[in-house]
């Protein structure tokens, strides 16, 4: 529920909390012993540390996907490595008589059970003890530069976990990522296919138009997943779409805002991650497809134990991807792309 949820990213935050709160202590402890060695990281630090990964999650940086999933998440507990969600089949043989006495068939749901696994994903980066006597003067801001590089390199990493996963088994459950992953519909758009190349200047807007409608229609109508669907696509496919429709007719407007056009379609955007004649759609909606957050993204400090140690941080945070089939294993995301 929602509410479980909330109850989750508070205690993620309050592990945060209480992990800056140990390394500061250890800090404070070290500095009795040794004079040179305190660096307790001041608060107004720490809440520059959490504004910048706010901002930097939420930057589009070349694509769209995690900012569109990001919504969707729910928050975990830190300790569930897999979680689980029932599929439910239909039910029911309801029939029409004038008597009501005809005989009617007991039914009930079945059910059966589907994981994602959640994965840490984290960088790290840290200067030595002396370094960081000097950084005090200057408010820390190399140590927020490169809190910077480590959210950005976490962010990315996020991004190539939802579309390549990792290979990653826990309990016999892996996210093999949409590009390859089981529980996504597959659409070859090879000379064996669907037989279209949405980066040619020479496939016509009307032969794109088609095409879009039958990627839409497997998902609109094999897979009986309704709604609007957001298509990612490449930079390359993307530039291509903006030509004009008919260029004897420049008024007719371009193949992207046709394509639009088309019922289902809610959304065409490019993403830095695919290229050439690749893209997904989605049903953007947390029945299709949702984020499963174990540990939002944040930075702590490693507890040092000497006083010549290194300052070390960690950059972090605990994210799966459920990609939800029903109980026939229809889905709601599908990935096109020229398949050898």
């Amino acid at each position: 529920s929602g509410a479980a949820s909330e109850r989750n990213f508070n205690k993620q935050w309050k592990e945060v909390q209480e992990r800056r709160r140990f390394a500061n202590a250890q800090e404070e402890a070290l500095a009795k012993m040794a004079g040179n060695a305190a660096a307790v990281i001041p608060r107004d630090v720490y809440l520059e540390m959490d504004m910048r990964p706010k901002k930097i999650m939420r930057a589009d940086e070349g694509d769209a996907i995690l900012n569109d999933l990001l919504p969707l998440a729910k928050g975990v507990d830190i300790g569930k490595i897999e979680y689980k969600y029932r599929q439910a089949s239909d039910s029911g043989n309801a029939k029409t008589t004038l008597s009501g006495q005809t005989v009617v068939n007991m039914d009930k749901t079945q059910y059966k059970y589907d994981s994602a696994i959640i994965p840490v994903h984290q960088d790290g980066f840290g200067r030595e003890w002396r370094e960081v006597a000097g950084l005090k003067s200057e408010g820390f801001d190399a140590f927020l530069d490169d809190q910077d590089n480590a959210t950005r390199s976490v962010r990315r990493q996020m991004v190539d976990y939802v579309l390549d996963g990792t290979g990653i088994v826990f309990n016999g459950v892996s996210w093999d990522g949409i590009r390859n992953d089981s529980r996504v519909a597959r659409v070859d758009l090879d000379s064996d296919g669907l037989n279209v190349d949405f980066t040619s200047a020479s496939t016509t807007g009307a032969d794109m138009r088609v095409a879009m409608k039958s990627l839409r229609d497997t998902l609109r109508i094999t897979n009986n997943a309704y709604g609007d669907a957001t298509v990612y696509v490449s930079r390359e496919i993307y530039t291509n779409l903006e030509r004009h429709y008919n260029e004897n007719d420049v008024g007719y407007g371009t193949i992207l805002s046709d394509l639009l056009k088309l019922a289902g379609i809610g959304a065409i955007k490019e993403s830095s991650k695919l290229s050439g004649n690749e893209l997904f759609m989605a049903m953007m909606n947390n029945e299709f497809i949702q984020p499963l957050v174990g540990m939002g993204v944040n930075t702590i400090a490693v507890p040092r134990v000497n006083p010549f140690d290194a300052h070390n941080f960690i950059t972090w945070g605990a994210m799966g991807i459920q990609v939800k089939n029903d109980y026939d294993g229809k889905t709601g995301v599908l990935y096109a792309a020229e398949f050898a």
